[in-house]
This record gives C-alpha cells, structure tokens and sequence, in this order.
C-alpha cells in the first residue's frame, strides 16, 4: 500500500483529473482519497473486478472504462450523483444491463454506453 505524505498530499488534493491506464492492480482501493477528482479514465485493467469505491467521489463527473473486461458489477453507475459524462467501451461482453443504461439516460448522463 502506498500513501502520499508530505507535499504530495498537496497534488493529491489538487488532482482534478487521473487516468490509469494498463496495468496488473486488482483494486482501486483509496481513490476516494483524492479530494476533488473529476475526470477518470481506467484503461486495459483486466484484474479490476470492483469498482465500487467510485461512489465515494462525490465529485467525478466524467467516467470512462474501457478494455476492463471483468467489472463483476455496474450498479455502482447508478449511484455517482456528479456523473455527467460516461464513456464505456471495449468491455467485451460483460457491459451494464439495459435497465442500468435505461436509468442512466433518464438522469441525464450523455456518452457512450
């Protein structure tokens, strides 16, 4: 487990926009952390199964997952009260179910998905 200490808790709560992009990480554990984040990118993580922590940014307005092939669960979707912009693609055949998707259009959130 890594923690930012000393100055870099500075650009930890400074960071408006993080993309994480290929890699082996199973959790995305502590994102929450980040005070203020607003755009997320999460790219080619083929060992990301959760991703429920996101609701706990109260802040993100902007998501994308793409080529993260093995989410075990979309509802958290539903839950991200800031989403504005949602972009989903390249999840192979594991994608929200057409009632979660129903729900996100009918709140207004605009992308691709």
């Amino acid at each position: 487990t890594t923690r930012l200490v000393g100055s870099e808790m500075c650009i930890r709560d400074r960071l408006k926009k993080l993309a994480i992009v290929r890699g082996k990480i199973s959790s995305i554990a502590g994102i929450a952390t980040i005070k203020g984040l607003e755009s997320l990118q999460l790219a080619l993580l083929p060992n990301i199964y959760q991703l429920e922590e996101l609701v706990e940014i109260p802040t993100l307005k902007k998501l994308t997952i793409n080529t993260c092939k093995n989410i075990s669960s979309w509802d958290f979707l539903l839950e991200l009260k800031s989403l504005k912009h949602l972009v989903l693609f390249a999840n192979g055949n594991n994608t929200p179910s057409k009632q979660i998707t129903e729900a996100l259009r009918k709140k207004g959130i605009i992308g691709v998905y």
